[in-house]
């Protein structure tokens, strides 16, 4: 996935003629007029930190540096053109590096919100699973078993969506098509895998569905989706091959 530097900041930012230039060469268009929106930070860390918008792929340069009061929060903006952006998280007292927040869109979201205590060690592969208003052309999915990655969750916690790689209907057996698709999250049974030793030492830890928010929107979620009219169950444990239509 390519990084590229956006160009913007508030809608009026605009970087040095060469940076600009570059980042056209390497990238598709990120005017933020037509292939950006914006999204807001809010600074829950509990310390004042600079945002750094990183400039290349390890987050060693970057385009600019705002501090960021206790309890700030304000609008940065991003393109929707698959562009892995990142920012860095830096202390404002020390100076000491408190990690990154990677981020990727492929199109335009509403009400996206993204705490800067998501910050991950830098620089960040995977985006970050971020607070947004769903879309209401996504199709809702039920009764079935997907494999899919959380792409975003909504307001409160009880809706969230999923980007699936693959996946089928329950009754009668067809195959789901892949994309985004809205799910709910009431009434689910949620579990997480940890390996404390390795891949042979998978332990299930069952989480609420504000713990398992919580923990989704720390470091991410890909695992398979059980949504049954009888109980469905979010997970990212082993499962079987449900890409060949074997759904346990």
């Amino acid at each position: 996935m390519t990084s590229c530097p956006v160009a913007v900041r508030g809608l009026v930012r605009v970087l040095a003629a060469a940076l600009f230039v570059a980042a056209i060469a390497a990238c598709d268009s990120i005017d933020p007029t037509s292939n950006g929106f914006g999204i807001t930070f809010v600074n829950d860390t509990g310390r004042a930190v600079h945002l750094k918008l990183c400039s290349d792929g390890g987050c060693r340069h970057f385009d600019y540096s705002d501090r960021w009061k206790i309890g700030y929060s304000g609008e940065e903006n991003i393109s929707d053109q698959q562009l892995l952006t990142r920012w860095l998280v830096e202390d404002d007292v020390t100076g000491r590096t408190l990690g990154c927040l990677p981020l990727e869109f492929d199109r335009k979201y509403q009400g996206v919100v993204v705490r800067i205590s998501q910050k991950v060690p830098c620089p960040g592969k995977t985006p970050l699973v971020v607070t947004s208003t769903i879309a209401s052309s996504d199709p809702v999915l039920s009764n079935a078993v997907a494999l899919a990655t959380a792409v975003a969750i909504a307001p409160g916690g009880h809706v969230a969506e999923f980007r699936l790689r693959c996946g089928w209907y329950l009754h009668p057996k067809r195959r789901v098509r892949p994309g985004l698709w809205r799910v709910s999250l009431n009434g689910a049974a949620f579990s997480f895998e940890t390996y404390p030793n390795g891949t042979a030492s998978g332990i299930s830890h069952t989480e609420t569905r504000r713990q398992w928010v919580r923990m989704t929107e720390g470091s991410g979620w890909s695992g398979t989706l059980h949504l049954s009219p009888t109980g469905s169950e979010i997970g990212n444990g082993p499962t079987t091959d449900i890409c060949a239509g074997v759904l346990g």
